[in-house]
């Protein structure tokens, strides 16, 4: 391998004093003597060389010792793949644009402090462009070179201890169609938190707002642009939320953090921190799990300042809400810190399909994860693409319930859920419910019994039952034709319904007959004979009372 001799020979001045001045040796040099010996001596020393090597940005000492690792030099088009081009520059352009004060990437980074070098080389039948480490150098490296891998890579967790895997999804999508439809249905939080974990929820509010489709208040401001993340193809659709988020300033991941309260007028930078975790992560293995609890005792010890600087840790005002005690300083990292790891790889990375989640038993909290394909793809800033079915179809039962197939079209399933009552997810749908509630649901939204059943005759999955066909001519023409009141009576808009319904099975539960449309129902049994009376083709009405 050439020396840092031989490599100076070829350098200019300018390139030489830049190399100086990164080692912090510039005021040292004697003009009246050769610069290119004085900095090819000074630099190899053992000692200063460490204290530069440790300076380095953890992903500028890996692409350092991924070129050790590979015996001193990588091809310069593979390694500058990677790690960026190292821009060519006459020393007029690098003393205007100064690259290395204002490096471009690793690569620049690297270069202009003298630590690699690029240079033809005869490896193969014809000569090759090769960046290489000058020989020097990969001797000081070789002691630095376990106790850096340590601090680069933390420790492995054993994937026998995983006894299940929650995989990488793009099920985020789901979660803001169903989002996006309970605002414009104002649903109830109660109705919206069976299908949407609450966390997710407040996760996707602040997304949303990021992205100025909805107010401080909730309100959808911007109609084109919740039509995006509905109408695109998925893998388009994913890949645009997950770049969002990673290139996000809005989104504050500390402020989401539960059980934290923020004082004084202290301000992060949710950005600067979430690029320089994902930097880090940027160096794990694909196919390796990191126990959580682990990861995060790593990262403490290799990089503890990757959110605030150590003069910083003082003036952030943060308070424990349970305890309500300050956790200001270093000595509170875990509290701080520690949780917001926790909260970045269970929740935002997993939610982008960047991670997978492993447990070590069938239910509880996730005790590890590793990188998936698609978090490789994202961390180097790349979209993802892949082929999906989605479905068109719902199921329609004579009960009202309305079964979504989680692979429905997200557009069909959205405007399904802004009139419907939220039921719950199961694994293979969404139940939704149809009754005189849902219609109520609809009319807020201006939504027309026949634009409702024009929904259900478009995209329900023929035969559609005649009874809910039925209920909403009914409805449309009547309102409400049954209301069920407080005092456990039924009502009915007519005789003939009433007599209709004592004439069915419906009869067993109807306890006495007051008059000609009213008569004393059982209340321990008002939800089944509300399903029992859509069966027979009517939508009835339970007074918030009863």
């Amino acid at each position: 391998m050439p020396t840092i001799l031989e490599i100076f020979q070829d350098y200019e001045t300018d390139l030489l004093e830049m190399v100086a001045e990164q080692w912090g040796i510039l005021d040292d040099i004697n003009p009246s003597k050769s610069i290119k010996n004085q900095v090819a001596r000074s630099v190899i020393d053992e000692d200063l060389f460490k204290e530069v090597f440790l300076s380095l940005p953890a992903k500028a000492q890996t692409a350092l010792m991924q070129i050790q690792t590979a015996g001193g030099m990588i091809p310069a088009a593979q390694f500058m793949r990677t790690f960026g081009v190292i821009r060519e520059m006459g020393a007029g352009a690098r003393g205007k644009e100064r690259p290395d004060r204002n490096p471009a990437n690793i690569s620049e980074t690297l270069y202009y402090k003298g630590l690699i070098a690029i240079s033809f080389f005869n490896k193969k039948s014809a000569p090759e462009e090769y960046v290489f480490i000058p020989q020097e150098f990969m001797d000081l490296l070789k002691p630095l070179q376990e106790k850096t891998m340590q601090r680069l890579t933390p420790p492995e967790s054993s994937e026998k201890s995983i006894k299940k895997i929650l995989p990488a999804s793009d099920e985020i999508l789901d979660h803001m169609c169903s989002f996006l439809a309970a605002l414009r249905g104002s649903v109830s939080d109660n109705e919206v938190f069976q299908i949407i974990p609450p966390e997710l929820h407040r996760f996707l509010y602040t997304f949303f707002l990021s992205q100025g489709i909805i107010s401080h208040a909730g309100e959808i401001v911007d109609i084109e642009k919740l039509k995006e993340p509905l109408l695109e193809r998925r893998d388009s659709a994913f890949s645009k939320i997950c770049g969002s988020w990673m290139e996000s300033s809005l989104i504050n991941e500390l402020k989401l953090l539960p059980n934290l309260v923020f004082e004084g007028k202290w301000k992060n930078d949710p950005l600067k921190t979430r690029k320089n975790f994902l930097e880090i992560l940027v160096n794990l293995q694909t196919k390796t799990w990191y126990a959580i609890p682990d990861f995060i005792h790593w990262m403490h010890h290799a990089h503890p300042d990757f959110q605030r600087s150590r003069g910083e840790y003082d003036l952030w005002f943060i308070k424990d809400a349970e305890t309500e005690r300050f956790i200001n300083g270093f000595a509170y990292w875990y509290e701080v810190e520690g949780k917001l790891l926790e909260y970045l790889i269970t929740g935002p990375l997993f939610w982008m399909g960047m991670v997978e989640l492993g447990m070590h038993e069938k239910k509880g909290d996730p005790a590890a994860f590793r990188l998936s394909k698609w978090g490789c793809a994202f961390l180097e800033r790349q979209g993802v693409k892949y082929e999906t079915h989605d479905l068109s179809e719902v199921i329609l039962q004579t009960n009202g319930m309305v079964l979504v197939p989680s692979d429905t079209q997200r557009e069909i399933r959205y405007q399904i859920a802004r009139f419907c009552i939220w039921i719950d997810k199961l694994p293979e749908y969404y139940r939704y419910q149809l009754n005189a509630k849902a219609f109520k649901r609809a009319a807020s939204q201006n939504l027309s019994p026949d634009q409702i059943k024009t929904l259900v005759e478009k995209y329900g999955k023929t035969p559609i039952p005649t009874n809910i066909l039925t209920a909403i001519d009914r409805w449309r023409n009547q309102q409400t034709e049954i209301e069920i009141q407080s005092q456990t009576l039924i009502q009915t808009a007519s005789a003939e319904t009433l007599d209709a319904i004592q004439n069915s099975s419906v009869d067993k539960y109807i306890l006495e007959r007051v008059n000609a449309t009213t008569a004393i129902v059982s209340s321990k049994n008002l939800h089944r004979l509300e399903e029992a009376l859509i069966e027979m083709g009517y939508f009835s009405e339970i007074s918030p009372d009863v």
